[in-house]
């Protein structure tokens, strides 16, 4: 009896092991068939590539100027009154600019721009070159007056401050006068 247990017992074994061959190889080839060609971990790159498109914009953070009470045929700059009175105009682009400025209101009713008495310079610039000198306030577009060329965009680099320089006329009218001034900011490239 003791031999027939063995006899079932190893041909138990065997056709036991051998479907496990048989599975174990079929489950492979069944498995690597499906990789399409792996062959094991790999590493590699890639690059992002863009363009940032340009932009050309400037804004006056602080935009007014008060030159007090002035007598006729007297003058008042911004540098003479308290506390230096200057318009800032700030780079807000993402390029290195040139700024002009002309007059599209008249600050008095008796002269229109250009006139000697109205005048405008670069008092301070935080980079690029600072056009100093007063220069008559021109009236249009076409004969803007250049203030800084190559003003930067980066913070703490990016502004620069215009100030001006006004002489009532002998025959203008008492009261509160007000003109405007319009910046010009281009891509200096």
């Amino acid at each position: 009896m003791r031999s027939f247990m063995m006899k079932v017992s190893n041909n138990s074994l065997a056709v036991l092991l051998t479907l496990a061959v048989v599975a174990s190889i079929s489950g492979t080839w069944f498995s690597v068939s499906f990789m399409d060609g792996i062959t094991g971990a790999a590493t590699t790159t890639g690059t992002v590539k863009l363009e940032v498109n340009y932009s050309t914009s400037c804004s006056a953070t602080d935009s007014t100027i008060n030159l007090g009470n002035i007598s006729r045929g007297s003058s008042n700059w911004s540098e003479s009154v308290t506390d230096y009175d200057f318009i800032v105009i700030e780079n807000t682009g993402n390029v290195i600019q040139n700024v002009s400025g002309y007059a599209t209101e008249d600050l008095f009713e008796m002269i229109s721009a250009p006139t000697n008495n109205w005048t405008m310079q670069c008092n301070a610039s935080q980079s690029g070159t600072c056009v100093t000198g007063y220069r008559i306030i021109n009236a249009s577009i076409g004969t803007a007056e250049y203030l800084v060329n190559n003003l930067a965009y980066a913070t703490a680099t990016d502004e620069f401050n215009v100030s001006v320089n006004a002489t009532v006329p002998v025959d203008e009218s008492s009261g509160m006068k007000t003109g405007t001034l319009t910046f010009v900011c281009i891509y200096s490239g």
